[in-house]
Protein backbone atom coordinates (compact mmCIF):
# COMPACT_ATOMS: atom_id res chain seq x y z
CA UNK A 1 0.00 0.00 0.00
CA UNK A 2 1.46 3.19 -1.04
CA UNK A 3 1.83 5.65 1.91
CA UNK A 4 2.88 9.14 2.09
CA UNK A 5 6.87 7.78 2.94
CA UNK A 6 6.64 6.54 -0.73
CA UNK A 7 5.45 9.81 -2.28
CA UNK A 8 8.40 11.65 -0.83
CA UNK A 9 10.98 9.16 -1.38
CA UNK A 10 9.14 9.38 -4.84
CA UNK A 11 9.65 13.13 -4.82
CA UNK A 12 12.97 13.50 -3.81
CA UNK A 13 14.54 10.82 -5.99
CA UNK A 14 12.82 12.97 -9.11
CA UNK A 15 14.14 16.10 -7.63
CA UNK A 16 17.60 14.20 -7.42
CA UNK A 17 17.43 13.03 -10.82
CA UNK A 18 16.74 16.51 -12.43
CA UNK A 19 19.77 17.85 -10.37
CA UNK A 20 21.81 15.37 -11.76
CA UNK A 21 21.04 16.09 -15.25
CA UNK A 22 20.72 19.61 -15.17
CA UNK A 23 24.92 19.51 -13.38
CA UNK A 24 25.61 16.62 -15.85
CA UNK A 25 24.94 19.02 -18.88
CA UNK A 26 26.16 22.09 -17.39
CA UNK A 27 29.29 20.76 -16.83
CA UNK A 28 29.52 19.70 -20.55
CA UNK A 29 28.18 22.59 -22.06
CA UNK A 30 30.87 24.81 -19.82
CA UNK A 31 33.12 23.17 -20.80
CA UNK A 32 33.03 23.57 -24.55
CA UNK A 33 32.33 27.25 -23.80
CA UNK A 34 35.32 27.92 -22.11
CA UNK A 35 37.19 25.41 -24.96
CA UNK A 36 35.96 28.02 -27.13
CA UNK A 37 36.68 30.89 -25.40
CA UNK A 38 40.39 29.75 -25.08
CA UNK A 39 40.74 29.24 -28.75
CA UNK A 40 39.14 32.60 -29.59
CA UNK A 41 42.02 34.48 -26.70
CA UNK A 42 44.95 32.76 -28.29
CA UNK A 43 43.61 33.40 -31.63
CA UNK A 44 43.28 37.25 -30.80
CA UNK A 45 46.63 37.27 -28.53
CA UNK A 46 48.43 36.05 -31.72
CA UNK A 47 46.42 38.27 -33.79
CA UNK A 48 47.63 41.03 -31.82
CA UNK A 49 50.87 39.92 -31.71
CA UNK A 50 51.04 40.03 -35.32
CA UNK A 51 49.40 44.11 -35.28
CA UNK A 52 52.15 44.96 -32.76
CA UNK A 53 54.94 43.49 -35.38
CA UNK A 54 53.67 45.42 -38.17
CA UNK A 55 53.05 48.69 -36.40
CA UNK A 56 56.70 48.18 -35.34
CA UNK A 57 57.31 48.01 -38.67
CA UNK A 58 55.51 50.88 -40.07
CA UNK A 59 57.00 53.20 -36.94
CA UNK A 60 60.68 52.08 -37.97
CA UNK A 61 59.53 52.73 -41.48
CA UNK A 62 58.12 56.53 -40.51
CA UNK A 63 61.58 57.38 -38.20
CA UNK A 64 63.77 56.46 -41.55
CA UNK A 65 61.26 58.98 -44.11
CA UNK A 66 60.90 60.99 -41.29
CA UNK A 67 65.36 61.38 -40.82
CA UNK A 68 65.78 61.63 -44.65
CA UNK A 69 62.61 63.93 -45.40
CA UNK A 70 64.42 66.30 -42.65
CA UNK A 71 67.91 65.78 -44.02
CA UNK A 72 66.63 66.32 -47.54
CA UNK A 73 65.44 69.65 -46.43
CA UNK A 74 68.77 71.09 -44.85
CA UNK A 75 70.32 69.97 -47.89
CA UNK A 76 67.61 72.00 -50.19
CA UNK A 77 66.64 75.06 -47.68
CA UNK A 78 70.73 76.68 -48.46
CA UNK A 79 69.62 76.39 -51.85
CA UNK A 80 66.15 77.78 -52.74
CA UNK A 81 67.03 81.57 -53.18
CA UNK A 82 70.46 80.75 -54.60
CA UNK A 83 71.05 83.78 -57.51
CA UNK A 84 66.95 84.47 -57.35
CA UNK A 85 67.42 87.84 -55.72
CA UNK A 86 70.93 89.89 -56.88
CA UNK A 87 71.34 92.57 -55.17
CA UNK A 88 67.97 93.59 -54.58
CA UNK A 89 67.35 95.23 -51.11
CA UNK A 90 65.00 93.33 -48.80
CA UNK A 91 64.08 94.26 -45.53
CA UNK A 92 61.82 91.64 -43.22
CA UNK A 93 58.84 93.21 -41.04
CA UNK A 94 57.43 90.77 -38.15
CA UNK A 95 55.02 90.64 -35.56
CA UNK A 96 56.93 89.58 -32.62
CA UNK A 97 54.53 86.47 -31.59
CA UNK A 98 56.54 84.55 -34.93
CA UNK A 99 58.31 81.72 -34.00
CA UNK A 100 62.15 83.18 -33.83
CA UNK A 101 63.02 79.73 -36.16
CA UNK A 102 60.88 80.67 -38.88
CA UNK A 103 62.81 84.20 -39.19
CA UNK A 104 65.82 82.67 -38.80
CA UNK A 105 65.17 80.50 -42.01
CA UNK A 106 63.63 83.64 -44.10
CA UNK A 107 66.79 85.36 -43.31
CA UNK A 108 69.16 82.82 -44.06
CA UNK A 109 67.64 82.40 -47.45
CA UNK A 110 67.37 85.46 -48.40
CA UNK A 111 71.32 86.05 -47.51
CA UNK A 112 71.67 82.82 -49.43
CA UNK A 113 69.45 84.59 -52.44
CA UNK A 114 71.51 87.35 -52.79
CA UNK A 115 69.73 89.88 -51.92
CA UNK A 116 71.08 93.51 -50.43
CA UNK A 117 69.00 92.26 -46.65
CA UNK A 118 68.11 95.49 -44.68
CA UNK A 119 67.42 93.18 -41.62
CA UNK A 120 64.33 92.92 -39.63
CA UNK A 121 61.46 95.26 -38.41
CA UNK A 122 60.00 93.54 -35.42
CA UNK A 123 56.51 95.35 -34.31
CA UNK A 124 55.53 94.85 -31.05
CA UNK A 125 52.31 94.15 -29.30
CA UNK A 126 52.38 97.57 -27.86
CA UNK A 127 51.46 98.97 -31.45
CA UNK A 128 47.48 99.35 -30.95
CA UNK A 129 46.29 102.18 -32.20
CA UNK A 130 43.08 101.43 -30.41
CA UNK A 131 44.37 102.19 -27.01
CA UNK A 132 44.38 105.53 -25.82
CA UNK A 133 47.90 105.98 -24.03
CA UNK A 134 49.31 104.38 -27.26
CA UNK A 135 48.27 106.89 -29.52
CA UNK A 136 48.49 109.94 -27.15
CA UNK A 137 52.35 109.33 -27.59
CA UNK A 138 51.84 108.64 -31.02
CA UNK A 139 50.38 111.94 -31.25
CA UNK A 140 52.64 114.17 -29.48
CA UNK A 141 55.61 112.40 -30.94
CA UNK A 142 54.62 113.26 -34.69
CA UNK A 143 52.92 116.53 -34.01
CA UNK A 144 49.67 115.37 -34.75
CA UNK A 145 46.49 117.52 -34.98
CA UNK A 146 44.36 115.06 -32.53
CA UNK A 147 44.45 111.71 -30.65
CA UNK A 148 41.79 110.46 -31.90
CA UNK A 149 41.85 106.95 -33.66
CA UNK A 150 41.11 107.88 -36.79
CA UNK A 151 43.10 110.96 -37.01
CA UNK A 152 46.44 109.17 -35.19
CA UNK A 153 45.62 106.08 -37.80
CA UNK A 154 45.74 108.11 -40.95
CA UNK A 155 48.77 110.61 -39.49
CA UNK A 156 50.85 107.42 -38.23
CA UNK A 157 50.22 105.27 -41.97
CA UNK A 158 50.79 108.31 -43.78
CA UNK A 159 54.36 108.78 -42.72
CA UNK A 160 55.19 104.99 -42.72
CA UNK A 161 53.81 104.38 -45.85
CA UNK A 162 56.48 107.51 -46.64
CA UNK A 163 59.25 106.37 -44.59
CA UNK A 164 59.56 103.03 -46.07
CA UNK A 165 58.70 103.46 -50.17
CA UNK A 166 60.16 107.28 -50.08
CA UNK A 167 62.93 107.81 -48.35
CA UNK A 168 63.85 111.05 -49.80
CA UNK A 169 60.59 112.71 -48.52
CA UNK A 170 60.40 110.59 -45.05
CA UNK A 171 62.51 112.72 -42.86
CA UNK A 172 60.77 114.43 -40.51
CA UNK A 173 61.51 116.55 -37.26
CA UNK A 174 62.49 113.98 -34.36
CA UNK A 175 61.20 115.77 -30.69
CA UNK A 176 65.06 115.38 -30.04
CA UNK A 177 66.00 117.07 -32.52
CA UNK A 178 68.16 114.10 -34.08
CA UNK A 179 68.55 114.56 -38.11
CA UNK A 180 67.36 111.71 -40.49
CA UNK A 181 64.56 110.62 -38.18
CA UNK A 182 61.90 108.59 -40.02
CA UNK A 183 58.48 107.53 -38.42
CA UNK A 184 60.08 103.80 -38.53
CA UNK A 185 63.61 105.65 -36.04
CA UNK A 186 60.97 107.50 -33.74
CA UNK A 187 58.72 104.10 -32.98
CA UNK A 188 61.78 102.28 -32.83
CA UNK A 189 62.91 105.35 -29.79
CA UNK A 190 59.26 104.88 -28.16
CA UNK A 191 59.69 100.91 -27.81
CA UNK A 192 56.68 101.00 -30.03
CA UNK A 193 59.53 98.40 -32.69
CA UNK A 194 62.32 97.19 -32.81
CA UNK A 195 65.07 97.19 -35.90
CA UNK A 196 67.46 93.71 -35.70
CA UNK A 197 70.50 94.49 -37.96
CA UNK A 198 72.35 91.12 -37.58
CA UNK A 199 73.85 90.08 -41.55
CA UNK A 200 72.08 93.31 -42.12
CA UNK A 201 73.83 95.48 -44.93
CA UNK A 202 73.98 98.62 -42.11
CA UNK A 203 73.25 98.53 -38.60
CA UNK A 204 71.28 102.13 -38.63
CA UNK A 205 67.66 102.31 -39.59
CA UNK A 206 68.30 105.88 -40.28
CA UNK A 207 69.66 104.74 -43.27
CA UNK A 208 67.22 102.45 -44.36
CA UNK A 209 65.53 101.95 -46.47
CA UNK A 210 67.05 102.13 -49.88
CA UNK A 211 65.72 102.85 -52.81
CA UNK A 212 62.70 99.87 -54.76
CA UNK A 213 63.80 97.87 -51.46
CA UNK A 214 60.77 94.92 -51.24
CA UNK A 215 59.84 93.81 -47.68
CA UNK A 216 58.53 90.91 -46.62
CA UNK A 217 55.76 91.13 -44.10
CA UNK A 218 55.79 88.16 -41.33
CA UNK A 219 52.67 87.64 -39.33
CA UNK A 220 50.87 84.94 -37.71
CA UNK A 221 47.51 84.66 -35.53
CA UNK A 222 47.65 88.47 -34.67
CA UNK A 223 45.64 90.22 -31.78
CA UNK A 224 42.68 91.66 -33.15
CA UNK A 225 43.41 94.96 -31.74
CA UNK A 226 46.66 94.75 -33.81
CA UNK A 227 44.86 93.47 -37.09
CA UNK A 228 42.70 95.93 -37.41
CA UNK A 229 43.79 98.86 -35.56
CA UNK A 230 47.88 98.87 -37.63
CA UNK A 231 48.19 95.98 -40.13
CA UNK A 232 45.04 96.57 -42.16
CA UNK A 233 45.17 100.48 -41.76
CA UNK A 234 48.93 100.29 -42.86
CA UNK A 235 48.56 98.04 -45.82
CA UNK A 236 45.50 100.15 -46.77
CA UNK A 237 47.51 103.36 -47.00
CA UNK A 238 50.54 101.84 -48.75
CA UNK A 239 47.78 100.84 -51.18
CA UNK A 240 46.35 104.06 -52.01
CA UNK A 241 50.23 105.18 -52.51
CA UNK A 242 50.51 103.16 -55.46
CA UNK A 243 53.56 100.61 -53.50
CA UNK A 244 51.36 97.38 -52.99
CA UNK A 245 53.93 95.43 -55.20
CA UNK A 246 56.61 95.74 -53.31
CA UNK A 247 55.30 93.69 -50.23
CA UNK A 248 54.73 90.28 -49.70
CA UNK A 249 52.68 88.81 -46.81
CA UNK A 250 53.49 85.26 -45.58
CA UNK A 251 52.22 83.39 -42.70
CA UNK A 252 54.25 80.08 -41.50
CA UNK A 253 51.65 78.67 -40.24
CA UNK A 254 48.89 79.21 -42.11
CA UNK A 255 46.56 80.40 -39.82
CA UNK A 256 43.40 82.58 -39.96
CA UNK A 257 44.89 86.51 -39.95
CA UNK A 258 46.02 89.41 -42.11
CA UNK A 259 46.31 87.02 -45.21
CA UNK A 260 42.82 86.28 -44.96
CA UNK A 261 41.83 89.51 -44.77
CA UNK A 262 43.69 90.94 -47.22
CA UNK A 263 42.53 87.88 -50.06
CA UNK A 264 38.93 89.17 -48.75
CA UNK A 265 39.46 92.40 -49.87
CA UNK A 266 39.00 93.16 -53.31
CA UNK A 267 41.31 96.00 -53.46
CA UNK A 268 44.36 94.52 -50.91
CA UNK A 269 43.97 91.35 -52.94
CA UNK A 270 44.74 93.04 -56.31
CA UNK A 271 47.77 95.20 -54.20
CA UNK A 272 49.84 92.22 -52.41
CA UNK A 273 51.18 88.92 -52.97
CA UNK A 274 50.57 86.34 -50.36
CA UNK A 275 51.74 83.19 -49.18
CA UNK A 276 50.53 81.31 -46.43
CA UNK A 277 52.12 77.91 -44.41
CA UNK A 278 55.16 79.47 -45.53
CA UNK A 279 57.15 77.67 -42.58
CA UNK A 280 57.71 74.30 -45.06
CA UNK A 281 59.69 73.84 -47.42
CA UNK A 282 57.37 74.27 -49.74
CA UNK A 283 56.05 77.54 -48.39
CA UNK A 284 60.03 78.74 -48.29
CA UNK A 285 59.81 77.90 -52.12
CA UNK A 286 56.92 80.13 -52.77
CA UNK A 287 58.22 82.66 -50.56
CA UNK A 288 61.22 83.27 -52.82
CA UNK A 289 59.88 82.73 -55.85
CA UNK A 290 56.88 84.79 -55.25
CA UNK A 291 58.88 87.80 -53.93
CA UNK A 292 61.38 87.11 -56.92
CA UNK A 293 58.70 87.64 -59.34
CA UNK A 294 57.03 91.12 -57.67
CA UNK A 295 55.35 93.42 -58.78
CA UNK A 296 53.47 90.23 -60.55
CA UNK A 297 51.14 89.48 -57.85
CA UNK A 298 50.45 85.66 -56.62
CA UNK A 299 48.36 84.30 -53.72
CA UNK A 300 49.82 80.85 -52.55
CA UNK A 301 49.99 78.26 -50.32
CA UNK A 302 47.49 75.51 -48.14
CA UNK A 303 44.75 77.90 -46.99
CA UNK A 304 41.32 77.91 -49.02
CA UNK A 305 41.68 81.07 -49.77
CA UNK A 306 44.97 80.23 -51.65
CA UNK A 307 44.57 80.54 -55.22
CA UNK A 308 47.35 77.73 -56.07
CA UNK A 309 49.82 75.80 -54.21
CA UNK A 310 53.09 77.61 -55.65
CA UNK A 311 53.89 79.55 -57.76
CA UNK A 312 54.60 79.08 -61.91
CA UNK A 313 58.53 78.91 -61.68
Amino acid sequence: MINLRYHIVSIVAAFLALGIGLALGSTFVDSVLVSNLESQVNQLAESENVAVAATGALEAQISTLSDELAATESAVQPLIGVGRLDAQPVIIVASESVGRAHIEILRSTLLSSGANYGGIVWINEALDLTDVSTREEIAASFGLAGDGEGAVTRGLTFLLSQAMFDPGAATITDPSGRPNATALTVLRDKNLLAYEATFAITSLLETLPRENTRYVFVTDDLLEAQLDGFFVPLLERIEADGYGGSILLTDPEGAAGLIDVVRASGELVAAFSTVDASGGLLGQISTIVTLEQLPELGHHGQLDSAFDRLPSP
